[in-house]
């Protein structure tokens, strides 16, 4: 190191410096709401609060509820109800899933951020650290309890998501059901018999029979009929009565008043798997089930009941236009089921979370390992593109490097493995949300929930991952955006902006760190937008169906399925679409200025960038900036310097005097 002549100061200028230094010394309660302690500590309480209210929750449920097949049910009733109400819990879910992300990508961009002492450790090993941008190249030399918490943040936030969506879901009730050909004589208690004797078919007939008689039954026009019953799922209605006209011929010739009875069950069970619930309605040899058993193809004047896999064999045939119907209600029994799940740091060495951290730290004690290399970027001091550590050794006088200028675009901010797992997570989630889904394991063992929760959340693992490259690669392109703003050809100029900027100063902190409010809230409320609908694109649900019994009630089995939403895949596409071809337009389009070397998040060029001019005014040697430097506004450029004249050399660094515009092909150390 170089050493200094520096005059002695006076008394009064000593106590003048002294109360300066004193004014700029931030009190406990500024430094409590410092930027960065401040927003981690929030983090924490939100993550303590948010985990509280997990455990209350979950104590309360576990006190009033019963836990049955490893879920607690904490409502039945309707179905559009329970529908809306899982909606909702998802939309509550996946925005407080993804504000605790945000904190943590911020605690871990923290915890990773070097402290001074660290820097010099990696410099003096030629080594570069990264600052301002989460990374996992700095723990290397942070210290191991900061690399350990880092870690567990870093493993923990992708669950959120992951585990977090499945905790509320939905069971939707389903009712196995008999839909009966009858006449009008058997609703007024007339005779009827079966072909084939069904003791459930029995008990059910004569209990619809004696509700139809006492007016318990609710008419259905054709069309109604139709419509409520052609679904997958009947959740709000059981068996229904076709009547038909009495005057039919078959009708009239038979002793029953009964004639077809079909038996619909669900197609997941061993009972006709080839047909739909629905499959009555069309005539199976006409249509194929489930695809062209469409009302439009009804003519709901002249509509016959179709054959049926599942039929019990007639009394007469059924070729004869329905009436009317007569349909048993039935409580809605869908419900809302809870499995649960949750989880959340800061010290003296203040770390280096910004660049404006960085430039203030390097301002006040200069790098001794990157004298004379003013010049030197990102990319002289990246290893994998220089292919030597050339940029690490002593240089020798009277040497220096030559400015070419050039503008690039801010994809020169980005490392091309960001890019590539960028792209290749994102085209997953476009690929996965566009590919068909098949139903998921339809039994009730804890391993097959698991399955089912592994298949449905793998793509919110895959959201978390593209927020959190996402968020480094605009850190990184808007830190170096931000470092360009310091050339000498920018105006107005800038006080540093640090995370704890002292008062009374130039010293700024408005950010989420390295990114702006203005960028930091769109990308964080698009990819809450994402993450619910991707937990609405391909969802854990469980099925009641309820089965009818030999007596002709009902039991209910459940059984877990994994659906997809296909309006919900489209609109998961078009926003991740959008959101990759926004930012390779970003990338690709925008420029940074021409008139400072692109140092970004490289500690190393950042240091070289801040090395004091090698004289004084009075021309005696130097090796400090002004103590008060880092509190005013700066700019970066060409100053200022007599040794210029003396090796035809020039040098460029921080100042808050005149600066000039580097010069094309001219020399600077």
């Amino acid at each position: 190191m170089s050493t200094a002549e520096i005059p002695l100061m006076s008394r009064d200028d000593a106590e003048t410096m002294h109360e300066s230094s004193a004014k700029a010394t931030p009190t406990m309660k500024s430094k409590a709401l410092e930027a960065w302690r401040f927003t981690v500590a929030s983090g924490a309480l939100a993550g303590s609060l948010i985990f509280l209210i997990n455990v209350i929750t979950l104590a309360v449920m576990y006190g009033k509820y019963e836990s049955v097949d490893y879920s607690i049910t904490f409502h039945v009733g309707n179905c559009k109800t329970a529908k809306s109400t899982t909606i909702g819990a998802h939309i509550v879910i996946n925005v407080l899933s993804t504000v605790l992300l945000a904190y943590s990508n911020f605690s871990m961009q923290c915890l990773g951020s070097p402290t001074r002492k660290e820097v010099d450790a990696a410099h003096s090993k030629n080594y570069w650290l990264s600052i301002g941008t989460p990374t996992i190249r700095n723990l290397r030399f942070v210290s191991k309890s900061r690399s350990a918490l880092w870690l567990i943040l870093r493993v923990s936030s992708f669950p959120l998501h992951m585990i977090w969506n499945s905790t509320v879901f939905e069971t939707q009730a389903s009712y196995d059901y008999l839909a009966i050909v009858a006449t009008e004589n058997f609703a007024r208690g007339g005779n009827w018999t079966l072909r084939s004797p069904s003791e459930s078919a029995d008990a059910i007939l004569y209990s619809l029979q004696a509700e139809a008689m006492r007016s318990k039954l609710r008419r259905l026009e054709v069309r109604e009929c139709i419509e409520k019953y052609h679904t997958d799922f009947l959740s709000d209605r059981q068996h229904v009565l076709l009547i038909v006209d009495n005057s039919t011929s078959a009708a009239n010739e038979s002793t029953s008043s009964v004639g077809s009875i079909f038996v619909s069950k669900h197609s997941t069970q061993d009972y006709y798997p080839l047909e739909a619930l629905y499959g009555w309605i069309c005539d199976i040899r006409s249509y194929s089930i489930g695809q062209q058993c469409l009302s439009d193809h009804f003519n709901y004047d002249n509509w016959t009941p179709g054959t049926s896999l599942s039929s019990l064999p007639p009394s007469w045939e059924t070729k004869y236009p329905v009436r009317y119907c007569l349909s048993r209600e039935a409580d809605e029994k869908c419900k809302i089921a809870s499995f649960v799940c949750a989880l959340g740091i800061t010290k003296e060495n203040p770390p280096l979370c910004t660049t404006g951290d960085a430039i203030q730290s390097f301002l006040t004690k200069p790098d001794v390992h990157t004298r004379n290399r003013c010049l030197a970027s990102k990319e002289d001091y990246d290893r994998w593109q220089s292919g030597s550590r050339e940029e690490w050794y002593p240089r020798p006088p009277g040497t220096g490097d030559v400015w070419t200028g050039g503008r690039y675009r801010w994809r020169k901010a980005i490392s091309i493995w960001q890019g590539l797992l960028f792209t290749f997570i994102a085209a997953g989630i476009i690929a996965s949300a566009g590919g068909p889904l098949a139903t998921a394991w339809a039994t009730d063992d804890l391993m097959s929930v698991l399955r089912n929760f592994a298949i449905t959340n793998l793509p919110q693992v895959a959201v978390s991952y593209v927020y959190l490259v996402l968020n480094n690669m605009m850190t990184a392109m808007l830190a170096m955006a931000e470092w360009c703003t310091y050339a000498a050809n920018s105006t107005p100029r800038k006080g540093l902006r640090v995370s704890s900027p002292t008062p009374g100063t130039s010293q700024r902190s408005k950010y989420f760190l390295s990114v702006p409010y203005k960028w930091a809230i769109p990308s964080i409320v698009t990819i809450t937008v994402l993450h619910w609908l991707v937990s609405q694109m391909i969802f854990f649900n469980q099925i009641g169906i309820y089965q009818i019994t030999p007596e002709g009630g009902y039991n209910v089995s459940t059984e877990n399925d994994t659906y997809v939403s296909r309006f919900a895949a489209l609109l998961s596409v078009c926003i991740a679409s959008a959101v990759f071809v926004t930012l390779i337009a970003i990338a690709w389009t925008r420029r940074y200025p021409k008139n400072i070397p692109l140092s970004g998040c490289c500690s190393a060029s950042i240091a070289a960038a801040c090395q004091p001019t090698r004289f004084h005014g009075n021309k005696t040697l130097m090796s400090d900036f002004d103590p008060h430097l880092p509190f005013e506004k700066l700019g970066w450029g060409v100053v200022e310097d007599p040794a210029d004249c003396m090796d035809g050399i020039g040098h460029a660094t921080f100042s808050s005097e005149g600066i000039t515009s580097l010069m094309t092909e001219k020399v600077y150390a």
